[in-house]
């Protein structure tokens, strides 16, 4: 997690999936912000990057 204090908000990166007792972990390395102003989350994505449905999420990574 980061925080940008121009933009006034949080950046989270990672995240994980995972199914029937941790026998297959998919690695979504999706980026998230969180604005102190608004109180939403909105998901960041490039330009060129594939968008899949937003499964739920768990075990976030952070960074500083």
């Amino acid at each position: 997690m980061a925080f940008h204090e121009e933009s006034n908000s949080l950046y989270l990166f990672g995240g994980r999936e995972t199914w029937v007792h941790m026998s297959a972990v998919k690695h979504l390395n999706d980026m998230w912000r969180f604005s102190l102003d608004t109180l939403i989350w909105e998901r960041v994505v490039a330009a060129n990057q594939q968008v899949f449905d937003i499964p739920r999420r768990q075990f976030y990574s952070h960074f500083v």
